[in-house]
């Protein structure tokens, strides 16, 4: 499996993930906490095919900062929901929750900005971006 390949697998896995926890379960229910789970497995082979790849796997310097912001914020939601499900009595569980809705509304202000990206992207210059994550190339 080429790394482009995986890095796809990992980025549509990631978005399913993130739809079903924003937009489908609610917070506490069981698969969102599992889904939760899920996307912070989803984060070591990514960091690493990022750290270790070429191309797509290997960002330019702003992107590379997006990516950073994105996954921390991913681990942050990971690491305030493990807070909120299992030590909740020791942090106070509202500042918890609190934290985690932020979290999750920055999220979704990155997706936005993420779309926004892509469609300047192709409208600068002429290709189709959105297609790196569909066939591994961006065409033209």
């Amino acid at each position: 499996m080429t790394v482009t390949l995986k890095i796809r697998l990992l980025h549509w896995l990631m978005v399913f993930f993130i739809v079903i926890n924003l937009f489908i379960f609610d917070d506490g229910d069981t698969i969102h906490v599992w889904v939760g789970y899920g996307s912070l497995l989803i984060i070591l082979p990514r960091l690493f095919l990022g750290l270790t790849g070429s191309g797509h796997a290997a960002p330019n310097r702003i992107a590379f900062f997006a990516y950073v912001v994105f996954w921390g914020l991913v681990i942050g939601l990971g690491v305030s929901g493990i807070l909120l499900v299992h030590f909740e009595d020791f942090f106070g569980a509202q500042n918890i929750e609190n934290a985690h809705d932020l979290m999750a509304k920055a999220v979704i202000v990155f997706i936005i900005v993420h779309f926004s990206g892509i469609i300047i992207d192709s409208i600068l210059h002429h290709r189709k971006t959105w297609m790196a994550m569909i066939s591994g190339k961006k065409s033209v």
